[in-house]
């Protein structure tokens, strides 16, 4: 090889390395969890939360494993944040004298790149905040219901990541969107751990022939970027602002618009995605079994909620719609020709 050509090889490498080592800039690693004292004992001793964050994060070749401080009451949290730095706050509905609101609130003032959720312990407390506003108070950036699989954790970390570093990841095509839409808080604290877990399983599957563990680190960054959106009007500002990014969307059919559950929301959303030329997989969810014509009318795939095959459907929606599958050559009658292996 000439000079020159070896000069310009060595430089694609590099420069394919260096995108890597670009993405998720962003990084989370140190946690303060603001809870009660039984609520903090039940996730240590029952989910053994810190062991299951480790090992899902070895399990997963994903490196900096974050550092989890447990505090039992607002002014204790107060207190850390003005000595030390955190990336993520995670607070449970009651923390002592102060409200979650005016905590989160008075955190973000002490450090205002803090990212604030709420963990609900129980459908008690989900009934308690709901009402009014999709997030309720607006220093706390999302909440969460805990289900009992400590997985959660991992979404809600991933969560805020991906939120953080999409603008500058999904720049020049490096790094794709997925956009979930969904305003249920225990459909989505039990969906998104499943969906997290599912791209970075196919996505391990796709790097498993790079040459070493190096490479592997860096092309995981790679993974799509999810994005929940709560309401209407929020998906559609994603939509616009990542249309050139997007590459899917799983949504809800009925939500939140214009302050009222429209029943059609998400075939609404679709079509206006659309009418913006972003023309990307669907994959539309409901409890409403009767939809799924609509939803094929659309263009769309369906799967029920209450059907117990969630799992399988996100994994096929990835495998077949989103290139984390092989390339299957059809006939004109849908008939596979032939299969190559990605």
């Amino acid at each position: 090889m000439e000079m020159n050509n070896l000069k310009d090889a060595f430089n694609k490498l590099k420069y394919g390395e260096d995108a890597f080592q670009e993405l998720m800039r962003w990084r989370i690693r140190r946690v303060i969890l603001v809870l009660p004292h039984y609520d903090a004992w039940i996730l240590e001793h029952d989910a053994k939360l810190s062991d299951q964050i480790v090992g899902e994060y070895h399990q997963l070749n994903l490196t900096t494993v974050p550092r989890l401080i447990t505090v039992s009451d607002g002014e204790e949290a107060l207190e850390m944040l003005k000595k030390q730095p955190f990336d993520l706050m995670i607070i449970g509905v009651r923390v002592g004298e102060l409200s979650s609101g005016e905590l989160a609130e008075k955190a973000k003032q002490l450090q205002k790149d803090l990212a604030v959720l709420m963990l609900l312990s129980s459908r008690s407390d989900l009934a308690a905040i709901e009402g009014g506003h999709p997030e309720g108070n607006m220093h706390i950036d999302a909440r969460f219901l805990w289900t009992g699989d400590s997985r959660l954790f991992l979404a809600m970390i991933k969560y805020v990541e991906d939120l953080r570093n999409a603008p500058d990841d999904t720049e020049d095509g490096r790094v794709g969107v997925l956009m979930v839409v969904e305003d249920s808080i225990p459909f989505y604290s039990a969906y998104l751990p499943l969906l997290y877990g599912e791209i970075m399983t196919q996505t391990q599957r796709l790097i498993a022939e790079e040459m070493n563990d190096s490479d592997k680190y860096w092309r995981m960054r790679t993974r799509p970027k999810v994005l929940l959106a709560r309401t209407w009007e929020e998906a559609v500002r994603l939509g616009e602002r990542y249309r050139e990014a997007l590459i899917g969307i799983v949504s809800d059919v009925a939500f939140s618009r214009g302050g009222g559950i429209d029943e059609r929301a998400g075939f609404s959303l679709v079509e206006r995605l659309r009418d913006l030329e972003v023309n990307v997989p669907v994959l539309f969810q409901s409890s409403d079994d009767s939809l799924a014509p609509d939803a094929r009318k659309h263009g769309a795939r369906f799967q029920g909620k209450l059907s117990g095959n969630l799992h399988r459907g996100i994994r096929r929606f990835l495998l077949e719609e989103l290139g984390f599958g092989d390339f299957v050559f059809c006939s004109p009658d849908g008939k596979e020709l032939k299969r190559v292996r990605t």
